[in-house]
């Protein structure tokens, strides 16, 4: 349910508003929601707040989704080909 969990996300960013891991998790969703742009704002937010987090790669491969989703192919495929240095096996 991706509006329940936006609702949510946001509820936790609202109290936490450094809580990268939310941030990310949005961006996530609205990348699977169809919302290309809300993803991206939502997932640089986290990178800026935990860009040495451990899963940076997820991050940048929800990035690639949503410049894919924009049809901006070489910033998909760069994020993709970043998501996939940070973590070789990531499919």
């Amino acid at each position: 349910n991706p509006d329940r969990a936006k609702l949510l996300l946001r509820e936790a960013i609202s109290r936490n508003p450094s809580l990268a891991e939310a941030h990310a998790q949005l961006g996530d969703v609205c990348a699977w929601n169809n919302e290309p742009d809300a993803a991206l704002e939502a997932v640089r937010t986290a990178l800026r707040l935990s860009p040495n987090d451990l899963l940076v790669f997820a991050m940048l491969s929800i990035m690639a989704t949503a410049f894919w989703m924009k049809g901006d192919w070489g910033a998909a495929f760069e994020h993709a080909e970043a998501a996939i240095v940070r973590r070789p096996g990531y499919w």
